[in-house]
């Protein structure tokens, strides 16, 4: 099974991703809204992305369990 840590982690991952979907989707369209080019919106949206992704969060939880249980 999995640990409570990782089982909070999962919830958590769970409602963040498709929040940060929907504000990458808005970056998007805020940018181009306000007069921006279609490159500088899929840049904002691209960046939206990868500044907010929860994979660290998915990868982090796991391998610091593991190093805890080792020591």
């Amino acid at each position: 099974g999995k640990a409570k840590v990782q089982r909070l982690a999962d919830r958590v991952s769970g409602v963040f991703v498709p929040i940060v979907i929907v504000l990458a989707i808005l970056a998007f369209v805020g940018w181009l809204l306000v007069g921006g080019s279609l490159e500088v919106a899929f840049t904002a949206a691209v960046a939206t992305l990868i500044i907010a992704c929860p994979c660290a969060l998915g990868l982090a939880t796991p391998t610091a369990l593991l190093v805890g249980t080792g020591r």
